[in-house]
């Protein structure tokens, strides 16, 4: 679902993880978040090259999760391939000026990149952070780090498990009401 804290985590008051887990699941479920998750689906697979990065929202032509959801809205509008990268750029410059982030720094990654979900495209808080975590940490890299990284496409592979988390989470759409007389 989220993000599965270790061992070494420490709750800062009693069921402080159970309540962030709580507050992600009921995101999810909510009508906000399963609009942004029906957007999430259709960015991912609108993407021209199915591949997805961690740590940075855009870099060499490329975009995390949060990112893709961001440059399908910015495609929407009209733009080119070349001016949605650079707006994500541009936009990725601000956050970080604001986080007072470096460019390498992988806990200020997910700071701005919950910002731009949270801000740009009105996702809650708590899931504004998860979508980041998922997309840098979720559980499905776990391969990743059990050395089968050298094996894998690990850009495709992370844009499979993020449609693969979208999914999961998207309930059917209800039937439209008709009204005969």
């Amino acid at each position: 679902m989220g993000r599965e804290w270790g061992e070494n985590d420490e709750e800062d008051y009693p069921n402080q993880f159970a309540l962030q887990r709580q507050a992600v699941e009921n995101a999810l479920a909510g009508r906000r978040g399963q609009a942004l998750l029906r957007e999430a689906e259709a960015a991912l697979l609108a993407m021209p090259d199915k591949r997805l990065i961690a740590h940075d929202i855009v870099r060499e032509g490329q975009v995390c999760f949060v990112g893709a959801i961001a440059a399908h809205r910015l495609r929407q509008q009209g733009l080119s391939e070349d001016a949605v990268l650079r707006r994500l750029e541009e936009r990725v410059g601000v956050l970080r000026g604001h986080f007072g982030a470096q460019p390498d720094d992988d806990d200020q990654d997910i700071k701005v990149t919950a910002a731009l979900a949270r801000v740009d495209l009105g996702a809650p808080q708590c899931l504004a952070f998860n979508m980041a975590w998922e997309n840098d940490e979720g559980a499905g890299w776990a391969y990743l780090n059990q050395g089968l990284g050298n094996r894998i496409d690990e850009g495709a592979y992370r844009w499979r498990e993020m449609l693969r988390w979208v999914r999961t989470y998207l309930k059917p759409e209800p039937a439209a009401l008709s009204c005969s007389s």
